[in-house]
């Protein structure tokens, strides 16, 4: 990627520059591939005020703040510990501190939203220390927002593979890695195993993990998962070889495309909080609410329920 403002970053036929692929930018590119082009090859900046920003910024501060107290809390076992985890009780104790620490203000109207925030927060994160998703003596904790990067050859084109990954833990015995992901949408809901195999931004912490990992003899394979933060609902998968195989075709295949420079705009309901709307085509002659499932989608937003409505951003 470019740093310099305006200059394209365009992918030749010659595979000149690598093409960066994170999670995000594949979950941009497959929501819009006009907004992706705009946000990483074009580097886009648009003035307008997005619908629903306050919301979106608020949100994206406070699943941050999560993230960001998340990761102390875990610093408690550095490395690979294999140990007993801290006690409850002590890493409750920390809570408290650790937010007012790392506290994201962006976005938040007044003093009363924000405060009730705060204690929002801290009661997500007495019941995580609570819950049996933290790091147990069974498991390994291998790192805690870690990030991991590959680069390979796809569909002719050099490509570099990064992701930011909350949480990776060997679970023992039985040598599973798993990866896992925080969400904090306010309904609560993970996706299906079904919905988050087929899903390609999540297979991306899958090659990552594998491929940082796969000469681990404690190793013996690598399941994905999705812990919500509010409700500690959870969806873990592994791959078969079967879709492993479908998933990597579906990765080639977009690649491809953005080589291609099929840059199309895809129209559906985040083109609410879309940051390039003004350099849209489709922008001016779309009417938000004639998507479908908009209305329900748009009640349900202002209502608090969708936390990550912008969709990630840790690893853009």
């Amino acid at each position: 990627m470019t740093g310099t403002a305006g200059r394209a970053e365009k992918i030749t036929p010659q595979g000149a520059l690598t093409l960066k692929l994170t999670p995000s930018r594949v979950r941009d590119y497959i929501s819009c591939p006009r907004r992706y082009e705009q946000k990483y090859l074009r580097n886009a900046e648009s003035g307008s005020a997005s619908m629903l920003s306050p919301q979106e910024s608020a949100a994206r501060s406070f699943a941050n703040t999560l993230h960001c107290v998340l990761e102390a809390l875990h610093q408690a076992t550095p490395g690979e510990h294999t140990g007993p985890p801290p006690g409850r009780e002590m890493l409750e104790a920390q809570i408290d501190d650790l937010l007012s620490l790392h506290w994201q203000s962006a976005g938040y109207t007044d003093r009363d939203t924000e405060e009730a925030a705060f204690l929002e927060a801290r009661s997500i994160l007495t019941y995580y220390v609570k819950s049996p998703y933290i790091p147990t003596p069974t498991g390994s904790l291998l790192g805690s927002e870690l990030y991991l990067n590959c680069h390979t050859t796809l569909a002719g084109r050099r490509v570099e593979l990064s992701a930011r990954f909350d949480r990776c833990e060997l679970l023992l015995p039985g040598g599973v890695l798993e990866c896992l992901d925080y969400k904090t949408n306010r309904d609560g809901q993970v996706p299906s195993a079904t919905s988050l195999t087929s899903d390609l931004p999540s297979f991306l912490y899958f090659i990552l993990a594998w491929h940082r990992w796969r000469s681990d003899p404690r190793v013996n394979s690598v399941v994905i998962s999705q812990l919500n933060l509010l409700s500690l609902c959870k969806t873990r998968v592994e791959y078969s070889q079967r879709q492993i195989v479908t998933n990597k075709a579906a990765l080639i295949e977009l690649v491809a495309a953005i080589a291609a420079e099929e840059f199309e705009p895809r129209t559906n309901r985040s083109c609410a909080w879309c940051p390039v709307q003004e350099s849209c085509p489709a922008w001016a002659e779309l009417n938000l609410e004639d998507l479908e499932g908009f209305d329900a989608w748009k009640t349900r937003y202002l209502n608090g329920l969708y936390g990550d409505a912008s969709g990630g951003g840790k690893d853009s």
